[in-house]
Order: structure tokens, then C-alpha cells, then sequence
């Protein structure tokens, strides 16, 4: 792929906000940090209302889930099953409660209650769920963009706050490749199953036989279009709740160029081999910005 030049961004710890008025604010008389018993839905060191207020103030919901608008699934893992849970806008109404639950990471943020249950950030059960793609056996060729927002790759820590930052990139990182595998290997047995199949006499063929192999999907190209990240932010355990505007600002930067570079190079639009199972574009991570945050 195309090659870049590498700019790495501060490294000082940089102090979170202690409020955003339109996303979180603390909890001030809580009982919470000094474990004591708080209603589930309290049980975090903010609140983040104000982030269904915002949502309802900017997304146009009635659109969102009207047929004429894109397909939005996001994910939440259930708080007492521990279960991934897709929350699909083809299957049911998205509101702002179903966005504030994929993005409550405890212990910052609470529970969000839905339908009954309460949900956390669905990072917590896989950070990049590509099985949700996967899962929906593509009828046709598919492309799927996958942005890797923690580190794989990192140096030996030293010290404590070096091992809690190791910790959170492993904890976080993506399992994109392990997916990938898992679905060549699928895929394999898929297709095998078709061979197979096409081979028995028509006598043999059966309408069940034939529901379950168009259940199998198509023989399909999954196109993985993967944005690594470059892991050179400000090296810090608590990067998870830096909402601090040059953080913000660096990783929309990032994002943007690297999408960018992506979009030129378009090798999706290349022909593959017939049979081939998944194509992974992958572009070296690109520092685009050095900032200090505010």
C-alpha cells in the first residue's frame, strides 16, 4: 500500500474533562466510589442523561428507522446474560437510549436500561464485532470497513501506568483477524457442502435440501477494508474517557485521512479469484496530526 510519514502525537498525560454538559456529568453525592449499594442504574461515577437530551436534539430518529434510511446496528452486551445484543434497525426502533447503551463503559458510565434490561458498552464482550456482518451470509459481494481503535502491538511496560495502558490495548484491541480465520474456515465447509450437494442426482434433492443450502448464502466476496490504528495518542490508562478536544480533534483527523487513503485506493474494485472467501485491505497506520490537547 501507499507509504506515509509518522508523526507521533504528545505523550504527556492529559487530564479528562470532569464534565461535558451535553454527554456526562458527575455524580457528585454518590455513594458509588466509596462502595456503598446504588440503584444499578447509578452504579457508575457518571451520569450521561444528557446524552440521551443531545441525541434527541441532533438525530433525526424518525428518519433513522424509516425504510428510506441506511441500516444501523449497533451492539450493547447484556449486564446480568453477558450476551452481545444487536440492536438492528431493521428488526426494531432505535431510540437514544439503544446508542447510550453501546457506549456505557463501566465504571465511568451506567447501565442503560433496555426493554427490562441493562446493557453496557458492547466493547466489553468484543470491540470491533465483525460477526455481525459475517453472520448475515451475504447474498452478494460485500464491503466492510473495519477501524481498529486500540493497539494490538505495544512495547514491554515498566511501570504501573504503563501495565494499566498494556492492559486496556489488550483488553480492547481488536479480534479482527481471529474472525477473518474463523470464516475462511466456514466459508471452506460452505462451499463444500455446495459441491457436494450438486452433485446428487436430481432424484435426491429434496425442497429442505434446497431451503437449507440457499440458507448457506451465496458463493460470495467479503471485502475487509481494515483501518489499523496507529496507537501513538497520549499514552495513558485512562485514553478510554479522554474526551478532551484535541483528542477528539486528533482522531477525527486520523480517521479521516486514513479513510481518505482507503477511498483512493479502492483495490475492492480489483477482480479476485473465483472462490475466494475474504479479501483484507489493510493501510499502514497514519499519524496525521501532532496536537496538544486543551
Amino acid at each position: 500500500m501507499d507509504s506515509a510519514a509518522f508523526r507521533s502525537a504528545p505523550t504527556r498525560p492529559i487530564p479528562c474533562c470532569v464534565a461535558l454538559p451535553a454527554f456526562f456529568t458527575p455524580r457528585w453525592f454518590s455513594g458509588f466510589p466509596f462502595g456503598l449499594p446504588v440503584p444499578p442504574e447509578q452504579a457508575s461515577f457518571y451520569e450521561t442523561t444528557a446524552l440521551g437530551d443531545t441525541l434527541s436534539e441532533l438525530v433525526d430518529f424518525d428518519y433513522l428507522n424509516s425504510a428510506a434510511a441506511t441500516r444501523l446496528t449497533i451492539n450493547a452486551v447484556n449486564v446480568t446474560t453477558g450476551q452481545l445484543a444487536h440492536f438492528d434497525s431493521l428488526h426494531r426502533r432505535i431510540g437514544p437510549d439503544h446508542v447510550r447503551a453501546s457506549g456505557s463503559l463501566p465504571p465511568g458510565f451506567p447501565p442503560v436500561r433496555v426493554d427490562g434490561q441493562l446493557y453496557w458498552d458492547g466493547g466489553l464482550y468484543s470491540n470491533t464485532p465483525l460477526e455481525t456482518v459475517l453472520d448475515e451470509a451475504p447474498r452478494g459481494d460485500t464491503l466492510c470497513f473495519v477501524v481498529d481503535l486500540w493497539s494490538e502491538v505495544g512495547d514491554e511496560p515498566v511501570t504501573l501506568e504503563e501495565v494499566r495502558t498494556r492492559q486496556k490495548d489488550l483488553t480492547y484491541a481488536s479480534r479482527t483477524l481471529r474472525h477473518i480465520a474463523d470464516y475462511i474456515k466456514t466459508y471452506r465447509l460452505q462451499r463444500k457442502l455446495r459441491e457436494l450437494y450438486d452433485r446428487l442426482p436430481p432424484g435426491q434433492r429434496t425442497a429442505t435440501d434446497l431451503r437449507e443450502m440457499e440458507e448457506l448464502g451465496c458463493a460470495s466476496t467479503l471485502h475487509i477494508v481494515r483501518l489499523n490504528y496507529a496507537g501513538t495518542d497520549w499514552h495513558m490508562a485512562s485514553k478510554d474517557i479522554n474526551f478532551s478536544k484535541g483528542s477528539i480533534d486528533w482522531r477525527w483527523d486520523q480517521g479521516y485521512a486514513d479513510a481518505q487513503r482507503a477511498v483512493q485506493h479502492a483495490g475492492w474494485l480489483h477482480g479476485v479469484d473465483e472462490g475466494v472467501a475474504v479479501v483484507v485491505h489493510e493501510f499502514p497506520a497514519h499519524d496525521v496530526a501532532n496536537r496538544q490537547a486543551d
